[in-house]
């Protein structure tokens, strides 16, 4: 069954329309007052008319779950007794809105002939759906027009900031808006975004690197904001370099080596300088005095 489009009603708003609904208390999933396990409405099966369990609207509690063709078969006999309710629109719209924290505000059993699974993969439909493609003008913007020519040529995050003379965060901040404006999924690559800027003319004259294609074109969280300063790495290697030079020794150790490198040597007889070369370092009336 195809159900209407999904609203933009708040779950309030759309439960208070139904219950205000003028065929809300002659509604097919009411209980019928003379039998309460029964539903008020009923089906067609083999030219017979069948009455539909109130418990066909919603799955038993049972350890272990129903068997699956019992569960097909209760939700295909709800589903055909919705199709026949009067406020079949306004209850599918109301299990089809979305609360506070993004759920489908019906996730289980069978409510405006649509199941609950069927219910929850049309939300994920709804928020993997692609918008359609902006305008060109929404291009010709001086920071957009530089990260497209930039990412023509570099892959590299921080390369395409550079060559579009941004941060990067503002470089990647723009690769993204060019991914929704071009009506891209957010898991397009490199190569997706070049080639639908190039089919809407927004790279002409422009020579694209074909390295790279697959890189995405929304940079994934977790990068770092900005390149490593090269200042700290040259302080590094300046430190490395000072440690691999040999410390001088003290003076006090080269004069203890120098010490024990010295050895006494005997003098020759012959080698003692004359009397005549001795000069005296007291003079001869002192020495006279103290004798």
């Amino acid at each position: 069954m195809s159900s209407p489009n999904p609203t933009s009603m708040s779950p309030t708003a759309a439960h208070r329309e139904l219950v205000d609904h003028k065929w809300y208390r002659y509604r097919v999933c009411a209980p019928d007052p003379d039998e309460p396990s029964l539903a008020a409405g009923s089906i067609e099966q083999d030219g017979k008319t069948v009455r539909v369990p109130l418990s066909a609207w919603s799955a038993p509690d049972l350890d272990g779950g129903e068997p699956q063709d019992v569960r097909i078969a209760r939700e295909n006999m709800a589903i055909e007794a919705c199709l026949g309710c009067r406020v079949m629109v306004a209850c599918n719209r109301y299990a089809n809105t979305v609360d506070a924290d993004g759920h489908v505000t019906e996730p289980q059993g069978v409510l405006g002939g649509e199941r609950g699974l069927d219910r929850h993969k049309r939300l994920i439909a709804r928020r993997h759906q692609v918008v359609a493609a902006a305008p060109d003008a929404r291009f010709q913007t001086e920071q957009k027009q530089a990260v497209l020519r930039a990412l023509a040529v570099h892959s590299d995050p921080l390369e395409v900031a550079a060559a579009a003379g941004l941060d990067e965060r503002t470089a990647n901040w723009q690769r993204s808006h060019l991914v929704r404006l071009l009506g891209l999924p957010r898991d397009a690559s490199r190569g997706d975004l070049l080639a639908a800027a190039a089919g809407r003319g927004l790279l002409d004259g422009v020579s694209v690197v074909e390295d790279g294609k697959d890189v995405p074109a929304i940079v994934p969280p977790g990068r770092p904001a900005v390149a490593p300063k090269p200042a700290k790495v040259k302080r590094r290697r300046a430190a490395s370099r000072a440690r691999s030079i040999p410390r001088p020794r003290s003076i006090s150790t080269v004069s203890s080596t120098t010490a024990r490198r010295v050895r006494p040597v005997q003098l020759s007889l012959w080698e003692i300088p004359s009397p005549d070369n001795i000069v005296s370092l007291e003079s001869a009336s002192r020495l006279e005095a103290a004798a």
